[in-house]
């Protein structure tokens, strides 16, 4: 069973990779794009951007939560050791 922590983190993984398709993004520009008003097809793709670098920043802490979680379940060779004596 995973931890929920873990969970937790996958979950939010998820959602950000189903939000942040290829076709999901050109989805929105073209929709931008296809307003043909310039001023706010420049806010829209201003949004788009800043959000995918607030998505990016998510990303990365999510990987640091997986790094953290997988090197506290490393064991080491004295932990398999002590283990083998017991």
């Amino acid at each position: 069973m995973l931890d929920p922590a873990i969970t937790e983190v996958l979950a939010r993984l998820s959602e950000i990779a189903a939000t942040n398709t290829v076709g999901a993004i050109q989805t929105r520009v073209a929709a931008a794009k296809a307003t043909r008003q310039h001023e706010h097809t420049v806010s829209e793709l201003t949004e788009i951007i800043n959000q995918l670098v607030e998505d990016r920043g998510e990303l990365v802490g999510i990987a640091n939560a997986l790094r953290e979680q997988l090197v506290a379940q490393r064991i080491t060779a004295e932990e398999i050791k002590y283990i083998e004596d017991s």
